[in-house]
């Protein structure tokens, strides 16, 4: 401690501070005015421009086209068109045959026919589509007057068979409808023959008119173990009849739901498939209004 430095007495000393300027209240009141802004000549203004970047040019990369040098004439293409129209005419007439089988002989009162026949014109109907579709490929430069008229004909053929095809949604449903009744009506008539033997046989095992020959028969139909003079096989012959029964109501309902299913499956499938071919059919038959008259000025400009 004795040999610590003390501070001098003039560093504690604090330094003198002014005192605060006061101003009168006018002098407060005082605001200075703002300097004008600065303005520049519009020479100067473009001058003082910072030059623009110039722009990015990237390299240009040139990948060489490999079908440059393929190309087909004019004849070439309309021959080609040619024969894509006698294709569609060839897909046409065998769809028209497939329909003929398919429709003949009619049984307008038979729900199954008509509804396997619906599906059956709704699975062959992809080759006349396809058919129709070559048939009216635009571009052709040499079109007959025969053909001129079929087509005519041809184009109204496809909004009636359009209109055919979305009418048939309804004869869809209803002959599902009576397909599965008719299918309950017989699995109900071969659940009630079954059920009136396994009653007869019941009543006989219970009134004992059966002998024990025939009893170990039945058994054995059954698939029941049992002996001739067991005193258990009248009770084992009734427990295994209650068992059939139990399983024939089983069965009946497995077969309702699924005969339900498979019917419900199949009616909406094909409904959604009509619906959306005869829409097509109709479009088909709208965007074609234009073609006659395209062709028959291309035809009578060869004339």
């Amino acid at each position: 401690m004795a040999n610590r430095r003390r501070r001098p007495f003039w560093k504690k000393l604090r330094p003198p501070q002014p005192p605060p300027l006061r101003l009168p209240c006018k002098l407060r009141r005082l605001r200075f005015p703002e300097p004008p802004p600065l303005q520049v000549p519009r020479k100067l203004r473009r001058k003082l421009r910072p030059p623009e970047p110039p722009p990015l040019q990237l390299p240009r990369i040139s990948i060489p086209n490999p079908f440059a040098q393929v190309f087909l004439q004019e004849k070439d293409t309309q021959s080609f068109l040619i024969i894509l129209n006698w294709l569609g005419y060839v897909l046409l007439f065998v769809s028209a045959i497939d329909y003929f089988v398919l429709l003949y002989p009619p049984q307008l009162t038979n729900p199954n026919w008509e509804f396997q026949t619906v599906r059956g014109m709704v699975n062959n109907v992809w080759f006349a589509l396809l058919a129709l579709i070559l048939i009216y490929i635009p571009n052709r430069t040499q079109i007959r007057r025969f053909e001129l008229a079929f087509l005519k004909f041809l184009r109204w053929i496809i909004l009636v068979g359009g209109v055919v095809f979305i009418l048939l949604i309804p004869l869809t449903l209803n002959n599902a409808q009576r397909i599965y009744e008719n299918n309950v009506t017989q699995i109900n008539q071969q659940q009630t023959q079954r059920q009136q033997q396994l009653n007869n046989l019941e009543q006989a095992v219970k009134t004992q008119d059966i002998p024990a020959e025939q009893r170990q028969q039945i058994g054995q139909a059954l698939g029941l173990d049992v002996q001739p003079n067991s005193e258990n096989i009248r009770k084992a012959l009734l427990e295994e009849i209650n068992r059939q029964k139990q399983q024939l109501k089983q069965e009946v309902a497995a077969e309702k739901n699924s005969s339900y299913r498979e019917l419900l499956r199949q009616a909406g499938r094909t409904s959604v498939a009509i619906f959306l071919i005869g829409l097509f059919l109709i479009r088909l038959w709208w965007e074609t209004r234009g073609l006659k008259s395209i062709k028959r000025g291309k035809t009578s400009s060869n004339q």
